[in-house]
């Protein structure tokens, strides 16, 4: 009688010290997890905010640059007045032009022929998507190029209309009206769109991992509550 009481004690006490083991370990495990998830979620967020920096600095803060550069290129425009013997080139910055921020229009006007800069004009510039139209006035171009900026409200390709005119003396020599488009988006496209997609999907990942994680260590402690207090 009294070995069968010391071998239930002894296995009771093997119980308790397994049922202890098991506790520490799912402890720990649930310790690593989180850990990992916090470690997986700060590399996640820094690699979003580097990202997101780089582009933003890249998209809002752009240098003015001479239109023979390979940025300028791609949106580069030319219209011909033959008539006038007169050429005006346009491009804009950025080259992605979005809703609600500065978009620069750059214009040149040159002889067709010699290509030189044509000197004391006047220029007025309309900008219309067909529904909304917004005037620049009495530009005066000393040099022949003149800059105007502008905020796009809408989304769409806009109409760039600008006319100059010669008041090079005090005979008007000539007046020319040039046409340009300018395509307009709500948000960043190309390769700067698709960095902010992966890193906004990157850290939607890295919360849903968070999430399943901290969900688990609930689950588990829940459970080991539940075995300590449920009757043997």
């Amino acid at each position: 009688m009294g070995l069968s009481i010391i071998s239930l004690n002894n296995i009771s006490n093997n119980e308790n010290k397994s049922d202890s083991y098991d506790g520490s370990k799912l402890s720990n495990n649930d310790r690593s997890n989180e850990l990992f998830a916090l470690i997986l979620v700060s590399m996640l967020s820094v690699i979003f905010a580097i990202t997101f920096t780089s582009v933003y600095f890249h998209s809002h803060f752009v240098l003015a640059q001479p239109l023979s550069s390979s940025t300028d290129k791609a949106n580069f425009q030319q219209w011909t007045d033959r008539t006038n013997n007169i050429r005006i080139q346009f491009n804009y910055l950025p080259q992605n032009p979005v809703v609600d921020s500065t978009t620069k229009m750059n214009f040149v006007v040159q002889n067709l022929t010699t290509g030189t800069n044509l000197k004391n004009l006047l220029a007025r510039v309309v900008v219309t998507n067909g529904q909304r139209f917004f005037k620049f006035d009495n530009i005066t171009i000393p040099n022949g190029n003149f800059t105007v900026q502008y905020l796009f409200p809408d989304t769409g390709t806009y109409q760039v209309i600008a006319r100059v005119d010669d008041f090079s003396s005090s005979i008007k020599n000539f007046s020319t009206l040039s046409s340009f488009q300018v395509p307009v988006s709500i948000q960043l496209t190309g390769p700067d769109n698709n960095l902010i997609t992966i890193s906004v999907v990157s850290v939607i990942i890295a919360g849903g991992i968070l999430l399943y994680f901290l969900f688990l260590s609930r689950r588990r402690k829940e459970n080991k509550k539940e075995s300590k207090y449920s009757p043997k």
